[in-house]
């Protein structure tokens, strides 16, 4: 039964994977601001962070970069890990809650890898668009910097009755990926809890998400 539940697991994820590329290869994409850092020659490894809502239209972004993917141990986690298989990325499954820093021992030890990190800023149970400790601890354990990213998608479908405004952007379309400056997590963050930190970050990638879309450009 197992078995069969894995394969069903494995079509769909399919499914999803075969369509977000097929998104990509019929849009324009334009990638601005630090696009050098997601080049396959960028040797520094990052903490790549975005909204959860957005976590589908990111999956072609960063092909050519080996990145571990953070993911939940339940069945969302299981198609996430079978979609970032899909794309070349390593899934690296965690719990959905702190239980007690037991998966800061994991991530330590991929470090010295040559991969980066992928995880949500608000994930994995929000609320919207609320940046969580974890991705700022997670950059002071491996001593990578943040790298924020954000989309933007002319035409998209969004899952209103999910927390995370899920979006699944359409076909020929016009998909805009910003890049922002990388942010740097050092010691004395943790004396308001990242508070400051992931206040910058959050209204840095609003601020441009806004700008963007009152101005109309690129797309």
């Amino acid at each position: 039964m197992s078995s069969i539940i894995d394969l069903f697991h494995k079509i769909v994820a399919g499914l999803f994977a075969y369509y977000i590329q097929f998104v990509y290869r019929s849009s324009q994409v334009i990638i601005t601001g630090n696009r050098h850092l997601l080049d396959s020659r960028e040797k520094e490894r990052f903490i790549y962070t975005f909204w959860h809502g957005d976590s589908f239209c990111f999956y072609p972004a960063a092909l050519n970069k080996k990145v571990h993917v953070l993911t939940t141990k339940n069945l969302r986690g299981d198609y996430i890990a079978s979609i970032s298989r899909y794309f070349g990325y390593v899934p690296m499954r965690v719990p959905d809650k702190n239980n007690g820093g037991t998966f800061f021992l994991k991530i330590r030890k991929h470090t010295n890898s040559q991969y980066g990190f992928a995880v949500t800023l608000d994930g994995p149970l929000g609320p919207y668009h609320i940046p969580q400790v974890f991705p700022f601890a997670m950059a002071l354990v491996t001593k990578h910097r943040v790298l924020p990213l954000t989309i933007r998608v002319k035409r998209e479908i969004h899952v209103k009755k999910r927390w995370d405004n899920y979006s699944i952007p359409l076909p020929f379309n016009k998909i805009e990926l910003r890049v922002h400056d990388p942010v740097r997590v050092e010691r004395k963050d943790m004396n308001d809890n990242f508070s400051s930190i992931r206040e910058r970050v959050k209204r840095e990638m609003e601020d441009y998400a806004v700008r963007t879309v009152s101005n109309q450009k690129p797309i």
